[in-house]
């Protein structure tokens, strides 16, 4: 048998609402990501094949270990880490009503589907552990609010004291009686143990939804058209939107005005979809990915996107590609979706 070499290689999920130790991203927008090693000259990408829409994520990995030794890893796939203000605070949309695992994650490897261990760890504001305390309080670690909720109805008043002296929770006083919210983050993370033989190819394929940020876009069609381009641009420039992605946010403005009829509201909502996914880890593996190819699926042929990634090619009136050989990505993919047909996901 093979000598084994033991690493740990993380599975980014994704930037956060708040900022979190140990993360590799804390931005704005909810991010999903790919595989994070650490630095490995064993293990090579061979193949990334990576899907996005507003629906679901999913990538397929070809990893080939190019040494001798067989490599057994602990791969880890942490979720979005939530922070407990804003549950309470900002409208978040879950795709999956299960408290743990809210974005669906599966996980298949060679096509057998790994079932992972779960952790959950709550973080303080400077990224401490204070799981244990949390859960000697008998509060639940969670993202569903109403159990939640339900747990600190049955806290005694010097708990709840303790809790808010503490700066765990924090009492709002709101009537008709006070209103608690935690302030600690939850960090979610799946992991399972992985063997790649030597000198072998290894598939890994996880498919998830993504917790997707964005607003509303309103644009009037009745207003002077270079002011409902210039509303248009603000929200795309971000993303290296064009002049031509406004002057067709302006068209689909005009578009719904006449189908509206003469007298009705001219104006209409464009639904911002955003969506993150971290690249730059891909970098960790040994030497360039192989062979990249992403694909992005919107909603339907008026939905507008925008990316500043390079070298996409639109090849559908709803898709659009991106392939790469021997590619060391230099940024991550930022993504923007204006979509007319409405808000749900599901």
């Amino acid at each position: 048998m093979h000598d084994m070499i033991r690493s740990v290689i993380l599975l980014l999920a994704a930037p956060v609402l708040c900022i979190c130790a140990g993360a590799d991203d804390t931005l704005a927008t909810l991010r999903a990501g790919g595989l994070v090693p650490v630095k490995t000259t064993q293990i090579s990408m061979q193949k990334e094949d990576l899907r996005i829409s507003p629906r679901e994520i999913e990538v397929r990995y070809t990893f080939r270990n190019d040494s001798d030794k067989n490599v057994e890893s602990i791969v880890e796939f942490p979720l979005p880490v939530i922070d407990g203000g804003d549950l309470y605070h900002v409208p978040i949309h879950f795709p999956s009503k299960d408290p743990v695992n809210f974005v669906d994650f599966r996980v298949w490897v060679n096509g057998a589907e790994v079932v992972p261990q779960v952790e959950i760890i709550a973080r303080d504001a400077s990224g401490h552990d204070v799981t244990a305390a949390v859960r000697a309080a008998g509060l639940p670690l969670t993202v569903d609010t109403h159990s939640f909720d339900a747990a600190v109805k049955n806290l005694a008043p010097d708990q709840l004291r303790r809790l808010t002296d503490s700066e765990l929770l924090v009492d709002e006083g709101s009537s008709p009686r006070d209103f608690y919210w935690p302030t600690w983050a939850l960090d979610v993370r799946f992991h399972w143990n992985q063997v790649f033989p030597a000198n072998s190819t290894v598939e890994v394929r996880h498919v998830y939804k993504p917790i997707i940020g964005g607003s509303y876009l309103y644009l009037n069609a009745g207003e002077d058209a270079q002011d409902v381009k210039k509303t248009a641009r603000t929200t795309l420039t971000p993303y290296c939107g064009t002049e031509k992605d406004a002057a067709r946010a302006y068209a689909i403005a005009q578009k719904r005005q006449g189908q509206n009829g003469a007298g009705t509201n001219p104006g209409i909502y464009l639904y911002e979809k955003q969506i993150g996914f971290v690249l730059e880890t891909a970098n960790n593996w040994k030497g360039p990915i192989g062979d990249f190819h992403l694909t992005v699926t919107t909603g339907g042929p008026d939905d507008i996107f925008a990316t500043c990634a390079t070298g996409v090619t639109q090849t559908s009136p709803a898709t659009y590609e991106v392939h790469r050989t021997n590619f060391s990505p230099d940024r991550d993919l930022d993504i923007l979706i204006l979509q007319t047909q409405g808000w749900d996901t599901n």
